[in-house]
Formats: structure tokens, sequence, C-alpha cells
């Protein structure tokens, strides 16, 4: 399925969710997505082969510009990196989102 990464995501209460990196920078898809990837565990993607799948995808996420097609399993890999990364607030906007089918 194909995904728009330069959505701005949005709170539960329709505020724009921020990235903590620069003032009032708002943040993206692509953005979080990459910073899941970045910051995947060491220790639950433990083997080679693991950490190399992740760092395939995102590659794929920073060259997307702004569109990417991400396979079923590319899909559950970076919901399961979101999940175990960011908080709630973030899990939920962003699981809504590609979750969408159209």
């Amino acid at each position: 399925m194909k995904y728009d990464l330069s959505i701005p995501l949005k709170s539960y209460d329709g505020k724009d969710i921020q990235t903590g990196e620069t003032a009032g920078e708002v943040a993206t898809l692509k953005f979080v997505l990459e910073r899941a990837c970045i910051n995947a565990d060491a220790q639950k993607h433990a083997t080679p082969d693991a950490k190399y799948r992740i760092y395939k995808v995102l590659k794929r996420l920073h060259a997307a510009d702004p569109e990417i097609e991400l396979s079923a399993e590319e899909l559950t890999l970076l919901k399961q990196l979101v999940g175990e990364l960011f908080g709630v607030n973030v899990v939920g906007v962003v699981y809504d989102l590609l979750e969408q089918t159209s």
C-alpha cells in the first residue's frame, strides 16, 4: 500500500504533535517512522539480519519523496517499532494512518 510520509501528525485533541527537536516543528509520519527505525531496541532486534532489515526500511523511508509503497511485512515491522518507542498518542495516530485503506 502507498503512504504519504509528509502528513503532519495531529494529536487526539487536534493539536500538532511536535518533534521536540526544533521549536515549533511539527512531526510528520516520515519523522516518526524514521525515528522508530533509528532507535530500534538492540536487545529485541539483536540479530544482524533483524538490524539489516530495519536499516533497509529506514533507507527506503529516507529516500521517499513524499510517498512510499510498503509491503505487509514492512508495515508490521514499522508498527512494532513505533509501538516500542513512542507513547499512546503517537502510536494511536500512526497506527490510524498506517491502517487506512484507500
